[in-house]
């Protein structure tokens, strides 16, 4: 018995995502600050936070909690526990290891309490997830008003210049701090709007949209033609507020992100899924081969970025502007197109999603009531 042909739209959304949230990381791997870009880098800046920032990390959450509700569905409530269990371990080591911005062990983390909403009426996830986007949006913003101002306090906007030492230890004594401040303290802010966003992902799975598009053709046209206009608007009030160094404007951009991301990334769906629909989305399988191994790729991007930035590495920490970012991180995921497609010739996993399989799949377990 042959297993079920993947779905393209869920698979070309993640690799697509994988894309954006590394041009947007890259601000934090190169220790650009954003409103000190001039020129070029000024434009380069402007479309990062136009197309990308906030927009893929929000598509991509969504994504996971799509993910954990199939999963769940499939193979019940306890092998997914166990397969979060090996995320979060991978998080940690990732986290520790190698680059403090992780993102794996706080899904984990989020996660966990996903679960035990998962079997929720689908109108009462609805509420949650619109209670915990707002709510997340707050924090958010509050979080930013107790860092300070970041003219004051680079660390605010992730700048660490320890990162530019040549000497290992230093530059891992801070990658721990920074990723303890992160578990420790981020997490609360960060675990709302979250959940908000991975219930919305579990909402649109349990609709048939990621599988059958074809069926929604009319939601999906609306869909962009509300959140076109309406993500414009937000996201240009966003690169004005990203190229200001006013502790005021900071903490406006911080809900335009939040805003104008879920807004773009809701608009971005729309138009692959419609392309999907209407049998158009062959150029879509090579991004999808890179959300199949999308665990894999998230994590060569560190190892990759980190030895290029950081000083035990060619040492370019503070060196670079946005404009040469951007274009390293093109031609970094182009490089990863073409290594997917490779590697999926040979191989139905990563070496990454081939751990955590085996992590979760390793005993039997017993599904929770």
């Amino acid at each position: 018995m042959t297993a079920p042909e993947r779905a393209l739209l869920p698979d070309a959304l993640r690799g697509l995502a994988l894309g954006g949230i590394l041009l947007v990381n890259l601000q934090n791997f190169s220790g650009l600050v954003p409103w000190q870009q001039t020129g070029g880098d000024r434009v380069a800046q402007a479309f990062v936070d136009f197309f990308a920032n906030g927009k893929w990390i929000s598509t991509f959450a969504m994504l996971f909690g799509a993910g954990v509700w199939l999963l769940v569905r499939r193979a019940g409530r306890g092998r997914e526990a166990r397969r979060l269990l090996g995320l979060f371990g991978l998080g940690l080591a990732h986290g520790f290891l190698i680059w403090s911005g992780d993102i794996l062990a706080n899904y984990a983390l989020v996660g966990f309490a996903l679960l035990s909403l998962i079997r929720l009426p689908p109108a009462v996830q609805g509420v949650v997830a619109v209670l915990g986007f707002l709510l997340g949006a707050a924090l958010f913003a509050s979080l930013t008003l107790i860092s300070g101002s970041p003219q004051a306090d680079p660390s605010s906007v992730g700048v660490n210049f320890a990162f530019a030492s040549p000497d290992i230890t230093v530059v891992s004594a801070a990658r721990i701090a920074d990723f303890n401040t992160s578990l420790s303290s981020s997490v609360p802010f960060f675990a709302p709007w979250l959940l908000g966003l991975f219930l919305l992902g579990v909402l649109f799975a349990r609709s048939g949209v990621l599988t059958h598009p074809d069926r929604f053709r009319r939601p999906l046209i609306v869909t962009a033609l509300v959140t076109f206009p309406l993500g414009v608007l937000l996201n240009v009030a966003l690169v004005r507020a990203n190229a200001s160094d006013l502790f005021k404007d900071q903490v406006w951009a911080v809900l335009l992100r939040l805003s104008g991301g879920l807004t773009f990334a809701l608009l971005y769906g729309a138009l692959l899924a419609l392309l999907v629909a209407g049998g158009r989305g062959a150029l879509l399988r090579l991004f999808a081969n890179v959300g199949r191994l999308a665990l894999s790729n998230y994590l060569l991007q560190s190892i990759v970025c980190t030895l290029v930035f950081y000083g035990y590495g060619w040492g370019q920490y503070g060196r670079w502007g946005a404009t040469a970012c951007l274009a390293f991180g093109l031609g970094l995921y182009a490089v990863q197109i073409a290594l997917s497609a490779l590697c999926l010739t040979r191989f139905d996993r990563g070496p990454a999603e081939s751990l955590l399989r085996g992590f979760y799949r390793s005993r039997p377990v017993k599904d929770a009531p």
